[in-house]
């Protein structure tokens, strides 16, 4: 009997010393559980992110935006982010369409006409130089860049040691078995203006000595070829963007323009051992369209102030060195100054450089500004 009241006692004695291990981090906890109820009233729950399903990276954007919205759940006991992606016609009626309209909404230049029923986001934002004035109306930001891509050029070594310096000086065609033109690139998209990126990417000295104007959007470019031969040379698919990569990856043409979303394309290509020799020149156009913005939506919502007070926290989380380092995994460039991300990964690696040598300038981020 004596023996099982010691066992007893101990037992006890064991009990209350690892309840007072433990004193300390569950003070910490209830401590941060009651800041977060004073900064927020208390509100838990759901906030729904919708973002436009047409916005592509080099890697899994969805990824990204999932392991940033963990780490905030993790900092923010009780408020889970929930993401779902819509196609253009639901986020434009995001604020009366849904039964249950967004928190925050995530899209491209161009989709939203004006920022109606968006909340203006208070503070500086330190982005990198040029983007500061993207998603601004007047002097009021309604939109905040998190990610962005860019465009450059892909060129095979075969044809070409590099970009030359006067495409009109090349010759008649490449010296290379099936080539058929020197350059290439896809009819513009819905979201992705290719001719306006070309503007820069050929400046000067192709539109200065070869052509005063240049070819309209998806008409390619066989610089020295008779004009003459050029139609029956080019497939019945010409200008649609798969042609313009197919047609490079199979060598009929020798370089051609490229957003992450291509490099990627052709790392797993080269990783597969197939495709050509290719290369990307340490050049970018300083003008994109390829932004990912993100809005807090302002759509009279049943306990508003503190949603939209933990979206603001939201959107700083998400332009954080931390989580802008983490964009090399989803394939999309920094849009807040940074060391270079993409050390070694190639064709990556070229292209950001060439975006850190140029002023940015991207597309205006509602259609009606």
């Amino acid at each position: 009997m004596k023996k099982a009241r010691g066992a007893i006692l101990w037992a006890a004695l064991l009990a209350v010393a690892a309840l007072s291990c433990l004193a300390p981090e569950r003070q910490a906890g209830l401590q941060r559980e009651a800041l977060l109820r004073s900064r927020y009233g208390g509100w838990a729950g759901v906030l729904r992110l919708w973002v436009f399903e047409g916005w592509e990276s080099g890697g899994s954007f969805a990824s990204w935006l999932n392991a940033a919205a963990a780490a905030f759940e993790k900092a923010h006991a009780g408020v889970y982010i929930q993401l779902t992606e819509v196609g253009e016609d639901a986020m434009r009626a995001f604020a009366g369409g849904a039964a249950s309209p967004p928190d925050m909404i995530l899209f491209p230049p161009g989709l939203l006409e004006n920022p109606s029923s968006l909340l203006a986001l208070p503070g500086d934002w330190a982005l990198r130089p040029g983007l500061e004035s993207c998603g601004v109306v007047g002097e009021t930001r309604y939109a905040l860049p998190v990610a962005m891509g860019a465009y450059g050029i892909v060129f095979n070594r075969a044809a070409l040691d590099g970009l030359p310096a006067d495409w009109s000086a090349l010759p008649d065609a490449p010296d290379l078995a099936g080539c058929e033109a020197w350059l290439d690139w896809p009819a513009d998209g819905v979201y992705l203006r290719w001719s306006r990126a070309m503007d820069d990417l050929l400046a000067p000295s192709f539109r200065e000595d070869a052509a005063p104007q240049a070819p309209r959007a998806g008409e390619g470019l066989d610089l020295g070829l008779p004009a003459a031969a050029l139609p029956d040379r080019l497939p019945a698919d010409f200008g649609q963007s798969a042609s313009v990569y197919d047609r490079f990856v199979n060598g009929g043409i020798a370089a051609m323009p490229a957003t992450q979303r291509e490099i990627r394309r052709l790392q797993l290509l080269s990783e597969s051992g197939r495709g050509p020799d290719w290369a990307v020149a340490p050049r970018a156009s300083g003008y994109t369209d390829q932004v990912a913005l993100l809005a807090v939506t302002d759509c009279g919502k049943s306990e508003q102030a503190a949603r939209q007070a933990l979206c603001l926290d939201f959107a700083a989380r998400l332009v954080s060195g931390e989580t802008q380092r983490n964009l090399r995994k989803a394939g999309a460039f920094p849009v807040i100054d940074l060391p270079p991300v993409y050390a070694g990964s190639e064709g990556m690696a070229q292209l950001e450089a060439g975006l850190a040598a140029v002023e940015i300038s991207p597309a205006a981020a509602f259609g009606g500004q």
